[in-house]
């Protein structure tokens, strides 16, 4: 099975223009969502945070958790691209 990569962010945050930019230019095949896009948009990543522990200390920080990475619909999830091997998705 093909995995989906999916960065979930905001064009009003810079540190997801950064995550952009550094996807894009390591040629990674990725779904980019727009949480401030729309109701829809920002439902999927608020579904899929408020679910997983891995964001308990960004909220409690007052914070939204984006630039996200998803890996396979919430199979894996990372907050920011630093430091992560993604040559699966070239």
């Amino acid at each position: 099975m093909e995995k989906t990569l999916t960065l979930f962010g905001s064009n009003h945050c810079g540190q997801c223009a950064t995550a952009l930019e550094y996807l894009r230019s390591n040629h990674i095949n990725f779904e980019y969502v727009d949480i401030t896009g729309s109701g829809k948009n920002l439902k999927r990543f608020l579904k899929m945070r408020d679910s997983m522990p891995l964001f308990d200390d960004v909220k409690k920080e007052g914070r939204i958790g984006i630039p996200c990475l998803s890996v396979n619909d919430g199979e894996q999830v990372f907050l920011g691209v630093e430091g992560l091997d993604l040559s699966a998705f070239r």
